[in-house]
């Protein structure tokens, strides 16, 4: 990921093995629980199955959403610690101070953790961006992405590059929109002449600041603002259920696919049977319910399809004469 031919460039390998088969296999076995016990409701005459299997998408797609997540997030640390072991924290922060950072700055915005991550790798390769700047630098360069209608990696770039080398770097703030009088060119360019590039950062980014600040974190309160923070929040949790679950996906994975969709799938076809026996409704009910429960199917599916049963008994009488 190295941008202009200058900081490192890594490839983050992830050995996740054991953990990615596990959420693919799951999300893999519940979508397929689905189209099972839709199959189930249909031949049962189970008018009410589709709004209750609704529940078992949801569960599919939050699987789905978690490991996605997970996943990105992933791979975004990894490029953090990556550059940060490259530069030997010339930041002057840690892997902790930079999540906290992180945190920080995601209450105030929008943007999701893993973006910011990213763009914390980015700005860290940018070795005179220091301790005292980066924090700064990083809610400036969220600030231009907003109003310049950047993603938060080019405003990155393009912010740690002017303060890596701020005589040149402000040209490329002024192209973009930032402006800067005469004098305070002539002035960056005096602090750096005199080794003063700390006091040359601070004084870019408080003209940023004068012309963008707080942008982000006013989009924030906005409407549109106020609904990608709770789809944000969404897919949160959906991380945190998922990383929490890591050690039980595969265990899950497995017990759907060796018992419960086989059991489900056995289930239906006796029941088709049953269903065509020449014996009256209340004793086909009663052998359906008795094979439902030989089926091993946990009480939260087996009600699931007993519900629907009723329904159809309710709602369509004959097709179960």
């Amino acid at each position: 990921m190295a941008r202009g031919g200058r900081g490192p460039t890594w490839y983050a390998t992830l050995d996740t093995g054991g953990v990615e088969q596990g959420a693919r296999r799951l999300d893999r076995e519940l979508s397929g629980l689905h189209s099972r016990a839709t199959a189930v409701g249909t031949a049962l005459g189970m008018l009410g199955a589709q709004a209750v299997t609704a529940g078992i998408r949801g569960l599919s797609s939050a699987v789905r959403t978690g490991w996605e997540e997970m996943q990105e997030a992933a791979v975004a640390g990894a490029k953090l610690d990556a550059v940060l072991k490259s530069t030997h924290q010339a930041a002057g922060m840690n892997r902790a101070a930079m999540d906290a950072l992180n945190a920080s700055l995601q209450q105030h915005s929008t943007v999701e953790g893993d973006v910011i991550t990213n763009a914390q790798a980015l700005m860290a390769t940018f070795t005179k961006v220091g301790r005292e700047t980066f924090p700064g630098a990083m809610k400036a360069a969220m600030d231009m992405s907003r109003v310049f209608d950047m993603d938060l990696s080019r405003s990155s770039v393009m912010l740690g590059k002017a303060l890596q080398d701020p005589a040149k770097g402000i040209s490329a703030l002024t192209r973009v929109g930032v402006t800067f009088t005469a004098q305070q060119k002539e002035q960056v360019k005096a602090l750096v002449e005199a080794g003063k590039v700390q006091q040359a950062q601070a004084l870019i980014l408080k003209e940023v600041n004068k012309q963008v600040g707080g942008a982000e974190e006013r989009y924030g309160r906005t409407l549109p603002g106020a609904l990608e923070k709770a789809r944000r929040g969404f897919k949160d949790l959906a991380e945190q259920g998922i990383t929490a679950l890591e050690p039980s996906l595969l265990r899950a994975a497995n017990a759907l696919n060796d018992k419960l969709m086989p059991g489900l799938a056995s289930f239906q076809k006796d029941a088709m049977h049953i269903l065509g026996a020449d014996l009256g409704l209340d004793r086909k009910l009663e052998l359906v319910f008795k094979r439902l429960d030989q089926t091993g199917a946990p009480a939260a599916v087996r009600r699931v399809i007993e519900k629907g049963i009723v329904a159809g008994a309710s709602n369509g009488p004959k097709l179960f004469m």
